[in-house]
C-alpha cells in the first residue's frame, strides 16, 4: 500500500504554472496587435454598416433593384461586394508575422511568452545568458568523486575507506538514488556515470527537493555512522547550501576551505553530498557550444549590446566558460530568484 500526503495545493503546482503562463502568453500581445485588434473592431463595424446602406438605401438612391437582372446588378450583390472588397484581409498579416516569427523561433529552441518579445528587441540594451545548456551543451560529465570532509583518513592510522565498500561508491551509490528521475542536468550526469558500476543498494524513503539549493533524503541501505537509526539523512547540491548545513562556523568553514583546497582545482562545475556527515565533492565537466563566441561577438560588436552570463555555479567555474565564450561581465553563485532579480535590476538601469 502507498500513502501519498499532498502538501501543496492546485495552484501551487508546475501544471497550473504552465497554464497561467499560457494564459498570459496570450493577454501580452504585440503593441502592434493590440491596436490592429482595436482599429479592426470599429473598422469591421463600418464596413457592415455602409454594406447595409447599399444594400437598404441603393434602390431608393440609384434605382437599383434589390435583387439583380439582366440589366442591372441588384443593390444586396452590390452591399456584398462592397463588405467583400473592404475587408481588412490586411489587417490578419501581422498577427500572422508573429505567429511565423515565434514557431521559427521555437523550431531553433528558442521559446518566447508572447509576440511583445519581439517587439522589446528594438529596444534592448542588454542580453543575459544563463550558462547550462544555453552557453554550454548542458551534458554534464562526471570527472571526479572527492571526499572531501568527515571521512576517516589514514594519518589518524584508520582504514581511509570508511565507508562500505568505499566512500566514493557509497557517495555514488547515494547521489543516483537521490536523482533518479530528475532532469537537472548535474542529476542526469550523477545517473549516466553510476551505469554499470558496483555500487551498494541504496534506497530512498523521503525526498524534497530544494529549488535553486539542492534535495534532502531519507536513506534505507546506509546506517548512520553514530546512531542505531536504520536510516540516514542525506543532501545534495551547491557548495554553500551543504556548508549551510552544518550550524557549527568553524565546521562550515572547513568545509568551503576543503572545496577551495581540492586535488581537482576550482575550474569544474562542483556540487557537494552530504551523509552522515560525511560531505563529498562531485566535479563535473560542461563544455561551451559550437559557435557560441562568434554569436557573443557579433551581438557585442555589431548590435552594441551589453552583454552578461549569469549562473549559479562558483566563480572559478563561471569565469572559465565565460572566457570560453568572450563574456566579460559574468555573476555568478545565483539561485534562480537571485537571476530573476539581476534581470529586473538591469531592466530598471535603463538597460532592457
Amino acid at each position: 500500500m502507498m500513502i501519498v500526503k499532498v502538501t501543496k495545493s492546485w495552484e501551487d503546482s508546475t501544471l497550473n504554472r504552465i497554464v497561467q503562463l499560457t494564459e498570459e502568453g496570450q493577454l501580452n500581445k504585440p503593441k502592434l496587435q493590440r491596436w490592429l485588434d482595436e482599429f479592426g473592431e470599429h473598422y469591421s463595424k463600418v464596413v457592415v454598416a455602409l454594406s447595409l446602406a447599399v444594400a437598404l438605401l441603393g434602390p431608393f438612391l440609384f434605382n437599383w433593384p434589390f435583387f439583380g437582372n439582366s440589366v442591372c446588378r441588384g443593390s444586396i450583390y452590390r452591399g456584398l461586394g462592397l463588405m467583400v472588397a473592404a475587408s481588412p484581409c490586411a489587417l490578419a498579416v501581422a498577427p500572422l508575422a508573429y505567429a511565423t516569427a515565434i514557431s521559427s523561433l521555437a523550431s531553433k529552441g528558442i521559446l518566447l511568452k508572447g509576440g511583445h518579445v519581439l517587439d522589446a528587441l528594438s529596444s534592448c540594451q542588454s542580453i543575459a545568458f544563463d550558462k547550462t545548456g544555453t552557453l554550454t551543451t548542458g551534458k554534464l560529465m562526471c570527472k571526479a568523486i572527492e571526499p572531501i570532509h568527515g571521512h576517516l583518513d589514514a594519518s589518524n592510522g584508520v582504514d581511509p575507506s570508511c565507508c562500505t565498500p568505499n566512500c566514493e561508491s557509497e557517495a555514488l551509490a547515494v547521489a543516483a538514488a537521490m536523482e533518479k528521475g530528475t532532469t537537472h542536468p548535474i542529476g542526469r550526469a550523477v545517473l549516466k556515470h553510476s551505469v554499470g558500476r558496483d555500487l551498494p543498494v541504496v534506497a530512498v524513503e523521503s525526498f524534497e527537493s530544494l529549488p535553486g539549493r539542492g534535495v534532502v533524503a531519507t536513506l534505507s541501505g546506509i546506517k548512520a555512522r553514530d546512531s542505531e537509526n536504520e536510516f540516514a539523512k542525506a543532501s545534495i547540491g551547491s557548495v554553500e547550501y551543504i556548508s549551510s548545513l552544518y550550524r557549527s562556523y568553524g565546521e562550515s568553514e572547513q568545509i568551503k576551505e576543503a572545496v577551495k583546497c581540492s586535488a581537482f582545482g576550482p575550474e569544474f562545475v562542483q556540487a557537494a553530498l552530504s551523509v552522515d556527515k560525511k560531505v563529498t565533492l562531485f566535479h563535473f565537466e560542461d563544455e561551451p557550444r559550437t559557435g557560441v563566441c562568434e554569436v557573443i561577438y557579433t551581438l557585442r560588436e555589431k548590435a552594441k549590446l551589453r552583454i552578461m552570463m549569469l549562473t549559479g555555479d562558483h566563480e572559478s567555474s563561471a569565469q572559465r566558460v565565460a572566457k570560453a565564450v568572450c563574456i566579460e561581465e559574468v555573476h555568478f553563485s545565483l539561485k534562480p530568484e537571485d537571476k530573476l532579480n539581476k534581470v529586473k535590476a538591469v531592466s530598471r538601469e535603463g538597460g532592457t
